[in-house]
């Protein structure tokens, strides 16, 4: 399955969910992630929440482990950031380990979607 991400940037409660399905290729990942970042200089994120369902994300390659690490570091301005944790172990893993990696990551791993939206309630998140 080639990479898919889908965006949805709609200001709409202060929450944005992105989905990530696939396998990534390098330039268009790098792409992507600038283009995500860019956006983001349009809205108040900190008074936002970050929500991206990885559940059919497959293994990145080695090159994009640098994009992911450098993402993270921009997620940071984010109020909240929640992964869905992926099916694929491995892919989990290397999310998971790359987070290590960033100072002061705030990104909060889940099982579930179901998990994502009962932690953005609790957190006063009204979705």
């Amino acid at each position: 399955m080639k990479e898919e991400t889908k965006f949805n940037t709609q200001t709409v409660k202060n929450v944005i969910w992105n989905e990530m399905n696939g396998f990534y290729e390098a330039e268009s990942t790098n792409q992507q992630t600038l283009e995500f970042e860019k956006h983001l200089d349009s809205i108040p994120v900190q008074d936002y929440a970050l929500v991206i369902d990885a559940t059919k994300l497959k293994t990145f390659k080695p090159e994009i482990l640098p994009i992911l690490e450098y993402a993270y570091g921009f997620y940071r301005r984010f109020k909240t950031v929640i992964i869905i944790e992926p099916e694929f172990v491995s892919a989990g893993i290397q999310l998971k380990r790359i987070a290590k990696k960033v100072p002061d990551c705030n990104v909060q791993f889940l099982k579930t979607e179901d998990e994502a939206k009962i932690l953005l309630r609790q957190e006063g998140w009204n979705i």
